[in-house]
C-alpha cells in the first residue's frame, strides 16, 4: 500500500498543531480577552517553541514550520516593543499565508501526498470505509485522478500567495484603525475564493471519478 497518504495527513496535522492553534491562541487572548500583545504572543508560542525543542533533542532535526512560527512571534513581540509600528505586525500575517502557500505548492512539486488532498479525501468519503478504499485506489494509480488532486492543491498555493500579496499592500496603504477588520475580510475571501474555485474545476470532476470507482464490480466489498 502506498504510504504517501499517512504523510499528507501528518502535512495538514502539522498545519494544524504548528499555525493554526498558534494563530487561535493569540487571537483569542489579544483579541477576544484584551490582552497585550507580548502577553498574546508569549502565550501562542509555547506550542511551536516546545516543538521545536522536541524536534531538536528527540528527533535531532529541525521542525521547521514551528521553528518558523516561533521566529514570526519573536519577531512580532521586538518589533511592537521597539517600534509599536501597527503595520509591520499586519504584514506578519502576510508571511503566515506564504507559508502554508508556499508549503502546498512544494507538496505538489515534490512529488508527495498534495497538502490538501487530505482535506477534500475527508469531504468525499465521509469516513465510510467502502469510500476510502476507492479513493486510495484512485490516489496510489490513477494518473488523472492524482492529477487533478495537484491542481486542486495549487489552486489553494495559488490563493494563499494572492492573500499575502493583498496583506502587503494593505498594511502599507491602509489607515492603521481599519487593518483589523481588513485582516477578516482578507482571511474570509481568501478562503472562500480558494474553496469555489478548486470545488468549481475540481470537485464535481473528483466525484465523478469516485463514483465510478466505487460501481466497478471489483470495487463491491
Amino acid at each position: 500500500r502506498d504510504e504517501r497518504p499517512a504523510r499528507g495527513e501528518s502535512s495538514i496535522a502539522s498545519l494544524v498543531v504548528d499555525v493554526a492553534i498558534p494563530l487561535a491562541i493569540y487571537y483569542a487572548l489579544h483579541d477576544g480577552l484584551g490582552l497585550p500583545l507580548v502577553t498574546a504572543m508569549a502565550a501562542s508560542s509555547v506550542i511551536p517553541a516546545a516543538r521545536t525543542a522536541y524536534a531538536a533533542v528527540r528527533e535531532r532535526e529541525l521542525n521547521q514550520l514551528a521553528a518558523l512560527m516561533l521566529t514570526l512571534n519573536v519577531a512580532s513581540v521586538v518589533i511592537s516593543l521597539v517600534s509599536g509600528n501597527a503595520r509591520l505586525l499586519f504584514a506578519r500575517e502576510a508571511a503566515i499565508s506564504s507559508l502554508v502557500g508556499i508549503a502546498a505548492l512544494a507538496t505538489v512539486l515534490a512529488g508527495r501526498t498534495p497538502m490538501f488532498a487530505p482535506a477534500m479525501e475527508a469531504f468525499m468519503t465521509r469516513g465510510e470505509p467502502r469510500r476510502e478504499q476507492a479513493w486510495h485506489r484512485l490516489a496510489g494509480g490513477d494518473r488523472r485522478f492524482t492529477s487533478m488532486l495537484r491542481r486542486h492543491t495549487v489552486i489553494w498555493g495559488v490563493v494563499l500567495l494572492i492573500d499575502c500579496a493583498a496583506r502587503i499592500v494593505c498594511a502599507y496603504t491602509m489607515p492603521t484603525g481599519d487593518l483589523p477588520s481588513l485582516s477578516t475580510a482578507i482571511t474570509v475571501g481568501s478562503i472562500s475564493l480558494a474553496a469555489i474555485a478548486s470545488g468549481a474545476v475540481y470537485g464535481e470532476k473528483l466525484q465523478r471519478a469516485l463514483d465510478a470507482e466505487l460501481a466497478r464490480p471489483s470495487a463491491v466489498a
